[in-house]
């Protein structure tokens, strides 16, 4: 509602006082804002969002361990079998 009374404020001012490098600044930021909230769709085919769906969920392995090494390290708890020892000595 505030956005309405400031708009219908605005409509009955006139922009003679506004200096020519402002009033430019302002058509340039509203075209902007238009052109951003008024772009075209982006329309992809099934197999165009597959592609982005992969690309988005897929892991590149060499960049979660330098040298791309993605085996686990065991710890110095596990036992030769890969269990995991008791702290009280089971």
């Amino acid at each position: 509602m505030r956005l309405e009374h400031i708009t219908a404020e605005l409509e009955k001012r006139d922009f003679s006082d506004v200096p020519t490098a402002k009033l430019m600044e302002l058509e340039l930021k509203t075209r902007a804002e238009l052109a951003r909230e008024f772009a075209e769709p982006n329309i992809r085919s099934e197999g165009e969002l597959k592609g982005a769906k992969s690309a988005r969920t897929s892991i590149d392995k060499t960049m979660l361990w330098p040298g791309g090494d993605t085996t686990l390290l065991l710890g110095s708890e596990e036992s030769d079998n890969g269990r995991k020892r008791s702290r009280h000595g089971d």
